[in-house]
């Protein structure tokens, strides 16, 4: 009874932080000026509790000092106040910031260039740049054609923030050469970045590459994995049923996924079967037929010198 008229005169984002400890588990991380955690009204209210806990446990054992009467009231006030500051949500003014920064993310950003592209994050991430950079390296070097020198922008991106305990889905970017990277590093996170620059170096932007079933995809998913430490095992990883057979979506760095045919899976994991070097060498000599639309699967596997794979065509060329 005490939590529902809690939760009707604070919502349950102020009662949660009745608690001495707040705990906002699961969400993507944001930048730090945008969290409108209400800390200093927090501290307050923990202070004015902890005070008025001590003044109520000396009340019990006797003590009436004129002194304690007075802590007593200050501590209570100190209590409501912080309640009462916890209790609002965020600002109209956060909710503006938090829509400026996921809308037009390039005025709150720092940008360096590394090696011919341009790479621009928040403040709580520039450290992360040099790590990008390695991952374009290699996945730049296993590409043929322009793509090989080609300019890149690795842009951070964020999601209009409604909950900072769930994971962000953002819009597919349509900007030429832009590579969307997020706010989490490490693990998965870095294959799948490494599919969302393969991606743009295929098919040139991050939407027009949503339009890929054909050559395009398994082309993508050669330059994402050819340098990986643990090809195969990343390729399972990757795919959303952690399998290495059937179609299946590969994840990618906006949070959303790439379409993987089975026809398109068995010429990957034939491809990862060869000689680096040689699948390579392939790759650059026909890169203009490896991204075109109207070259088949089945085509690459030709191409490519492996097992064309058998049956009809399960994602035809455009």
């Amino acid at each position: 009874m005490v939590t529902s008229l809690l939760s009707d005169g604070l919502g349950t984002g102020g009662v949660d932080w009745l608690w001495p400890a707040v705990l906002e588990n699961g969400g993507t991380p944001v930048p730090g000026e945008l969290l409108g955690r209400p800390a200093g009204w927090h501290a307050l209210y923990l202070l004015g509790f902890t005070v008025l806990a001590v003044c109520v446990a000396m009340w019990v054992a006797g003590s009436r000092a004129r002194v304690l009467k007075a802590a007593t009231a200050v501590a209570l006030a100190a209590a409501v106040a912080g309640v009462a500051g916890q209790a609002p949500g965020d600002s109209a003014a956060l909710q503006a910031a938090r829509k400026a920064e996921a809308d037009h993310p390039a005025k709150f950003q720092t940008c360096v260039e590394r090696a011919g592209s341009r790479y621009c994050a928040y403040p709580d991430w520039t450290g992360w740049t040099v790590d990008w950079a390695g991952v374009v390296h290699r996945v730049r070097a296993e590409a043929g054609g322009d793509a090989a020198t080609t300019r890149l922008t690795i842009r951070q991106r964020i999601e209009e923030i409604t909950d900072l305990t769930t994971d962000a889905t953002l819009p597919t970017s349509s900007a030429s050469g832009t590579v969307t990277v997020g706010t989490q590093w490490g693990g998965n996170r870095v294959p799948e970045f490494a599919v969302g620059v393969a991606r743009v170096l295929v098919a040139g932007s991050e939407q027009a590459s949503q339009e890929m079933c054909d050559a395009r995809v398994v082309t993508t998913m050669w330059l994402a994995l050819a340098t990986d430490p643990t090809p195969a095992a990343t390729f399972r990883h990757l795919r959303i049923d952690d399998s290495l057979k059937g179609s299946a979506a590969v994840l990618t760095p906006d949070g959303g996924s790439m379409s993987v045919s089975a026809h398109q899976t068995q010429v990957v994991r034939e491809l990862l079967r060869e000689p680096h070097d040689t699948v390579t060498a392939r790759v650059k000599s026909h890169w203009q037929q490896l991204v075109s639309p109207h070259t088949t699967t089945a085509d690459a596997a030709r191409l490519l010198g492996v097992k064309v794979p058998k049956g009809p065509d399960d994602c035809p060329a455009g």
